[in-house]
């Protein structure tokens, strides 16, 4: 098994449940810094392979079920408003309320509505370095709209702080603190 250096020691939901599912204590929690690579991923450019550098982040083990578990609520509390905006097949990305569909269901959902139309225009966009130019004021507006008082939660804020304001502890330090080098 390949060494694994982490600040902590690996946890499964079920083990942590009690602490993650406490508003209290997550409102408190104080997360670590994410553990950061560098991993480079082949692109081909003009028929020539070419290396790019894409920038990976680990979370520690029980910052990482905590933000599962808010994953979860989030992912129903907007499944709830898009349900209620009549737009819940429109924005399909990491939904979890359409049971047994994934992105090659969705993809041939939209191939097969394209084929049917006399005419029809289609849009595709890569972002370049998406999550790190994320507006996050505009991110934390549109979180409060999940809510029914319009008021982001100190649990739900503390998750949303630590995943948007950040620090990065690289994994070249790590394993050799760990002597994994």
């Amino acid at each position: 098994m390949r060494g694994y250096a982490h600040f902590d020691h690996r946890v499964s939901l079920a083990s942590c449940y009690a602490l993650v599912s406490n508003p209290r204590w997550v409102a408190r929690h104080s997360f670590f810094p994410f553990i950061g690579e560098e991993v480079r991923r082949t692109k081909w450019r003009n028929g020539k392979p070419h290396k790019d550098p894409r920038p990976i982040r680990y979370a520690a083990h029980l910052d990482r079920a905590i933000y599962q578990y808010y994953t979860a609520l989030l992912n129903d509390l907007y499944s709830k408003k898009a349900q209620a905006a009549s737009i819940d097949e429109v924005s399909i990305a990491y939904r979890t309320n359409h049971p047994g569909m994934s992105n090659c269901n969705y993809a041939l959902k939209a191939f097969s509505y394209i084929r049917k139309q006399e005419k029809c225009w289609v849009c595709v966009g890569d972002f370049k370095s998406f999550f790190e130019t994320l507006d996050h004021v505009y991110l934390k507006r549109m979180m409060r709209l999940l809510f029914a008082d319009g008021r982001i939660p100190d649990d739900f804020y503390r998750v949303l702080k630590s995943a948007t304001k950040y620090a990065v502890w690289p994994i070249d330090d790590l394993l050799k603190r760990h002597a994994f080098q």
